[in-house]
């Protein structure tokens, strides 16, 4: 058996035995304790935030008007708040509109804003979807960070908000590829079929169709996924629920397992040939996941689009 092979004797296991009644949607604040706690073992939220940061920071500001920015799927502000307090160093004000549908998330990220009010930066967070935007503003810049995902309809909506850019303004999308982690993270999404899912090949794909110019780079990161690896709750169960977006103290034992497995085999470091070999020869008290850190590789395509 070739090495490189191996992930795909659990992943096909676990489609094998999988059964959509595991599947729990994780929503309000059991969806925002995953996220921050998934989020908090990557370094890839600190290369969004630098490349977000650099990217706004060379858009021309207008000389009449605040700068307004549009964040679709803000979450909880874990990112957003950073940037926001970055940009206001600068000598034009802020006007920030971030939208979410989680209430519990909007909340957070509310009170966190006022309790450290940078200044020159109107905040509105509000409640609500993108398909749900009514306002007349037209944007200098709109994000779209890891939320294209959760679009009904992601064609129209990604067209909708390049409509609602001034002119010179820019469209900031960051979506995951479709590598290994995801591949176990669409095990679980409850779509009805895999096509509904769009990862940054597809979000690159409608531009194209649409003939927009898009400049697209790549951030490498890893996560660190040991967390996973253990029964201790709630740190056993967030990073697996994030990953799944669903909760995985649902699932038999056997799900478990198998995705645990799939996770050491992924992991970011050269494999011997006597790593993983078959479904039994990977458990959760294996050697190697208590005794150093488990990375998986957590790669992000970024995209950078005229209006």
């Amino acid at each position: 058996m070739l090495i490189h092979e191996a992930p795909s004797i659990f992943l096909d296991e676990l489609r094998r035995q999988f059964d959509s009644h595991v599947v729990v949607p994780l929503t309000g604040k059991s969806f925002d304790d995953a996220y921050e706690w998934y989020e908090r073992r990557s370094d890839q939220q600190k290369r969004i935030l630098n490349w977000l940061t650099e990217t706004i920071q060379s858009i021309p500001a207008s000389s009449d008007r605040p700068r307004r920015l549009l964040s679709v799927g803000c979450g909880n502000g874990l990112l957003d708040l950073p940037l926001i307090r970055g940009l206001a160093d600068e000598s034009n004000p802020i006007e920030y509109v971030g939208l979410d549908p989680n209430p519990v998330a909007c909340d957070i990220f509310r009170r966190a804003f006022d309790s450290a009010l940078p200044d020159g930066v109107t905040l509105d967070v509000r409640n609500s979807d993108i398909e749900s935007l009514d306002d007349e503003f037209d944007y200098d810049v709109i994000m779209a960070v890891h939320s294209v995902y959760y679009f009904d309809k992601p064609g129209e909506t990604l067209d909708r908000l390049l409509h609602r850019l001034r002119p010179g303004g820019q469209l900031l999308i960051v979506q995951a590829p479709r590598e290994e982690l995801n591949d176990l993270s669409q095990c679980f999404w409850p779509r009805t079929s895999e096509d509904d899912l769009w990862f940054s090949d597809r979000v690159q794909a409608h531009f194209e169709r649409r003939q927009v110019r898009v400049r697209r780079n790549r951030l490498d990161a890893r996560v660190d996924v040991s967390s996973c690896l253990t029964d201790e709750e709630p740190a056993g169960h967030r990073m697996m629920d994030f990953i799944t977006q669903c909760d995985s103290r649902a699932w038999p034992e056997t799900i478990l397992q198998l995705c645990r497995s799939y996770l050491v085999a992924i992991r970011d470091e050269v494999k011997t040939c006597d790593d993983v070999k078959t479904c039994d020869d990977v458990k959760a008290s294996d050697e190697i996941m208590l005794d150093q850190p488990v990375l998986v590789p957590h790669p992000a395509d970024t995209f950078q689009i005229l209006g």
